[in-house]
């Protein structure tokens, strides 16, 4: 499963690094302006969150 976050906000990718989704790349200029964060987490692992 993959999702973005925009760089800058830190809350957000820290929630989702929080659920298991790790940073795997950027999406430069995702957001106009604003570079993106992707994120990744197998499917597997859903469900074990803590």
């Amino acid at each position: 499963m993959f999702l973005e976050a925009a760089a800058d906000n830190i809350a957000a990718l820290g929630l989702y690094e929080k659920w298991g989704f790790r940073r795997v790349g950027v999406r430069r200029a995702y957001y106009g302006d604003k570079d993106a964060m992707v994120m990744r987490r197998d499917l597997d692992t859903i469900g074990s969150c803590e």
